[in-house]
Order: C-alpha cells, then sequence, then structure tokens
C-alpha cells in the first residue's frame, strides 16, 4: 500500500521487504565515511516513516471517533444534539431544590452514568453542581459539636460548581437499633465550620438542633447572596442573620427561645415569605401587626398563633396591600371555644386587599370575615378552615362568603353531605341550600368526627356530585377529590365494587382521588 506524506512527499510502501540500498547508500561506499553517511540516511528515514506513522495513525483514530459519533447520532439522536441544549437539559433534569441530594439514582451522578459524553458534559455545566449535601455524625448527645467526615467541605462539587452561588443542606441522620440510638464513629471526624462559604450561599437549610446550629459559625457576618434560609434557632441568631442578610427573600424559622417574642429586632425591606414554626414558642397573636409592619414587603405569612390574651386593638383596620397568603395555626389555647373563635379575630385589624390564600384553624366566623371581606375586597381562591357546627345554614353561610374558592381543605366534625349539598348542580324544586363554590377545582375533605353508625362518606353522594358537576355548563369540574378518615378505629368503610368502577372511570378521565385514613392513603392502590 503506498504511502505519501503529506509534508515532504516522500513515500514508500508498507510491503517493502527490503530498504532500496541504491536509494540510501551506494554500493561501492564501503568505507567507514560512506557507512555512516549511510547510517545517517537510515535514521533519517526511519525519522520521517515515524513521524509520518504518528500521523497518519492520529489522523485514523480522528476518523474512527468521527464515524462512532455519527452512528451514535444515528442509533441515539439525543446525541447528535449541541453540546448547550444537553447542558440546558441536565439542568431541567435536577430534582428541586427542597428534595434535592446526592444519589447515585438522580442527577447529576446518574447522568454521568450514561455515556462518557454525558459525563463529560455533566462534569463541565457548573450549573448541576451548586447544591452541597452535608450528613452531620450522630455523636454523644453530651458533645457540643457537630462533627462531619473529614473534608465533607472539600467536594468535587465545589470545584465544578466553579463561581456560582451555592445551596447548602446540614442535617443529622440518626440512628436508633432495637429502641437506642447509635452513635457514629468520629474517628478522624473534624467540627463542621461553614464560614468559609456563607459569602457564596444562596439557599441554606440547616436540620439541625437550635444548640448545634448556634455553633455552625459566627452569625453576625455578612451574608451576601443568601436569599433562602432555614433552620432552628435562638431569637439573637436569627436577629443577627436579618441585619447582615441584604436581600434575604425567604425564611422558614423554627424558634427556639423561650419566653416572649418582641418583633421589634427583627426587621427587612426584602423578605416577602416568612413561616414560624416551633409550638410552645407560638407567635403571640398581638404581634401579627408588628410582624406586617417590619416586613413592608411580605406576600406570604404562615405562623402558630399564641392567642392567649389576645383582644383584637381599637384602633382602625391597618392596609397591608402585599399579603397575599395567611395561613395561622393554633391549638386552643388556654381552651378552644368555638363561640369566641379568636383565631379568626386576627383579620379583625386588618386589610388586606391583595389576599388570595386564607388558611386557619377554626371556623370561618359570618360577621368577623363579612367585615373583612367587605373592605378588603379580595378574592380568595385557596381556603382552609375546619366545621364543627352541626346546622348545615352554618356551613353554608360561611362558605357564600367565598365565592371566588378554587381550592379548598375541610376539617369537618360532622357528616359531610352539607357540604356536598352546596356544592351540587342538582335543579331540585325546594332545595334549601343555595349553589355555592362555582369554581371549585380542588377539594380535600379530612373527617374528624367520633364514629357514627351512620356511614358519615356517603359514595353514591359523592359520585353524583362529581358526574352533575362535570356535565354543568357554568360550573367548574372537580379535578381532585381527597377523603382523609381520623379515625382511632379500624376504618373498612370503602366504596364497594360498583362504586369502585365507577371511581375508577373518573380517575381515568384525569380525577385525582384518594382516600386515607390518618395521614396514609389506602384506596385506590393502597
Amino acid at each position: 500500500m503506498p504511502l505519501v506524506c503529506n509534508k515532504c512527499g516522500h513515500h514508500n510502501t508498507w510491503d517493502t521487504a527490503s530498504v532500496p540500498q541504491g536509494t540510501i547508500w551506494p554500493d561501492d561506499s564501503d568505507t567507514a565515511a560512506g557507512l555512516r553517511a549511510a547510517l545517517a540516511n537510515v535514521e533519517a528515514e526511519l525519522a520521517r516513516f515515524q513521524t509520518y506513522a504518528v500521523d497518519y495513525i492520529s489522523a485514523l483514530l480522528k476518523a474512527k471517533k468521527d464515524v462512532e459519533f455519527r452512528l451514535q447520532g444515528v442509533v441515539y439522536p439525543i446525541l447528535s444534539l449541541p453540546t448547550e441544549i444537553i447542558a440546558r437539559i441536565f439542568v431541567e433534569c435536577l430534582p428541586e431544590k427542597s428534595r434535592r441530594r446526592f444519589s447515585r439514582k438522580h442527577a447529576p451522578l446518574l447522568l454521568m452514568r450514561v455515556c462518557r459524553r454525558w459525563r463529560d458534559i455533566a462534569v463541565s455545566t457548573s450549573e448541576l453542581w451548586t447544591f452541597l449535601h452535608i450528613r452531620c455524625l450522630n455523636v454523644s448527645p453530651s458533645s457540643d459539636k457537630t462533627m462531619v467526615r473529614h473534608g465533607a467541605l472539600s467536594t468535587p462539587s465545589l470545584c465544578r460548581a466553579q463561581s456560582r452561588l451555592l445551596s447548602l443542606i446540614v442535617y443529622l441522620d440518626r440512628k436508633f437499633w432495637e429502641g437506642r440510638e447509635v452513635h457514629d464513629d468520629i474517628s478522624g471526624a473534624e467540627a463542621l465550620d461553614i464560614s468559609a462559604i456563607l459569602p457564596r450561599l444562596e439557599r441554606l437549610d440547616i436540620g439541625l438542633s437550635a444548640e448545634k446550629t448556634q455553633l455552625l459559625t459566627s452569625w453576625n457576618t455578612p451574608f451576601p447572596q443568601l436569599r433562602c434560609l432555614s433552620l432552628s434557632s435562638s431569637d439573637s441568631v436569627l436577629s443577627d442573620i436579618l441585619r447582615n442578610a441584604p436581600i434575604l427573600k425567604e425564611l422558614h424559622w423554627t424558634r427556639r427561645t423561650d419566653g416572649n417574642l418582641n418583633f421589634g429586632r427583627f426587621t427587612s425591606n426584602t423578605l416577602t415569605l416568612l413561616e414560624i414554626t416551633g409550638r410552645g414558642n407560638d407567635v403571640p397573636a398581638t404581634q401579627l401587626i408588628d410582624i406586617l409592619e417590619n416586613f413592608p414587603s411580605l406576600t406570604d405569612l404562615i405562623c402558630l398563633l399564641d392567642l392567649e390574651g389576645f383582644d383584637p386593638p381599637d384602633h382602625d383596620p391597618l392596609t397591608f396591600p402585599n399579603l397575599r397568603t395567611l395561613k395561622t395555626i393554633s391549638y386552643g389555647y388556654p381552651s378552644y371555644d368555638p363561640e369566641i373563635n379568636v383565631e379568626i379575630s386576627v383579620l379583625e385589624p386588618l386589610t388586606l386587599p391583595g389576599l388570595t390564600c386564607l388558611h386557619c384553624t377554626t371556623s370561618p366566623d359570618a360577621h368577623l370575615v363579612t367585615d373583612f371581606m367587605s373592605r378588603s375586597a379580595c378574592a380568595i381562591r385557596d381556603l382552609r378552615c375546619e366545621f364543627i357546627e352541626r346546622d348545615p345554614e352554618d356551613v353554608w353561610h360561611a362558605l357564600a362568603l367565598f365565592p371566588f374558592v378554587e381550592t379548598l381543605d375541610i376539617d369537618l366534625q360532622v357528616h359531610i353531605s352539607p357540604l356536598l349539598q352546596c356544592i351540587d348542580t342538582e335543579d331540585k324544586s325546594g332545595l334549601q341550600s343555595p349553589r355555592l363554590l362555582p369554581r371549585l377545582q380542588h377539594l380535600t375533605l379530612t373527617y374528624s368526627g367520633c364514629a357514627v353508625e351512620e356511614d358519615p362518606i356517603n359514595y353514591i353522594r359523592i359520585i353524583d356530585v362529581l358526574r352533575r358537576r362535570r356535565e354543568h355548563t357554568t360550573t367548574a369540574e372537580l379535578r381532585s377529590l381527597h377523603i382523609m378518615v381520623n379515625e382511632t378505629t379500624e376504618w373498612e368503610r370503602y366504596p364497594g365494587d360498583t362504586l369502585a368502577a365507577e371511581f375508577h372511570r373518573f380517575i381515568a378521565n384525569g380525577l385525582d382521588f384518594t382516600i386515607g385514613v390518618q395521614g396514609n392513603v389506602v384506596w385506590p392502590g393502597a
């Protein structure tokens, strides 16, 4: 096979049995000088051939790679996409930020196991590596340190993330064996200190006790990029963070300080979502207005309320136009009295024209809600409340105040028939209940009443309501219906075969329907 060098034009053949001596040295040059010259010629020829061979093999390898790439593009069309498109798809494959953790079953580690090209793209896509998940070791309760494996913060992710902002989750995975807590081996471990990456943190989620949280770093330090924070801490730690986080938008705080909470220490002009939990350290209802005043940009407020001693202030209601979501939880402290309905009373000093989501754990008092809705003129689309009234008209009058509701979550302590009756579209003469909630699409019913001889869930009536709302032209179709039963006795009142077939037909047509007991879905597909 003739071979021609593209650089010098020299050609040779692979099948040459011997080197043509006339070309390399003359036949009459059998002298020392002639042989040295001939040897130099042979070495030069050998060097030219080796150079050519290397170039030729390189060209063949390149051709092989090009052909393999074209073959992959035919067999696996996705590999023919530009690298930038594949990288963008990889980013979209990431789980939600609140659910991310490094696992071989999920992106980005899963993507690196498909093929070499995907691995190279994944490694070079910095956006895939901005999430750090650090498991703290479970050490003796007497230890005041948070221990991690050596190099926990020196992972390849930090390098692959390049200069991007980071999200960090710190958590403690406790282990138990035969009812006994098992502690990790901490030999070679080190105390966790997150000070070095604080300037790069965009999200921080700390799942540790308030005492462990306080020791992670010096909290009175700048958090220039922090936008989302979740932690359990004392009041002093949160006060330091708010003072040093100029662009914080979202705060999920579990309060771990005993005594009164003075919101005069907490202010932020950028915070839009605030969630306060920590039963036993509830927010005094008297400070609800302080919260709204100290966080003027707040759009979503979720908090546990301490209702003890609450008395609506005697002044004109204050307007907070930015608030869209108000979710309050109370446990009837010191005692629950449905006649007083203190939790709904927190709306009395407020005017919220932008409110679209209202969650509370008591019944919506018709008088208080009427005054609130008339001055706020807001459209509540997401409502959660409870009904303990046994008079159906009380249920109807309360729900009539929320004509724009699309999502309804109700805790019932009575039979659900009054509720089904008010969302039914049946045209029947003498029907006493009004047709309510024409925009309702998502309904969750939690039955917390005592066990009764009569089945509180009338499946036949539910099927009739579902069918009639689907056929009614001016009423929204129910797209989800979840029934949760909080019974201490074993629940066995499931749909029979005929009714189950009807529900399965609705499910096949897009209805999200489940029945649950004590928080667990048991039908269908239990």
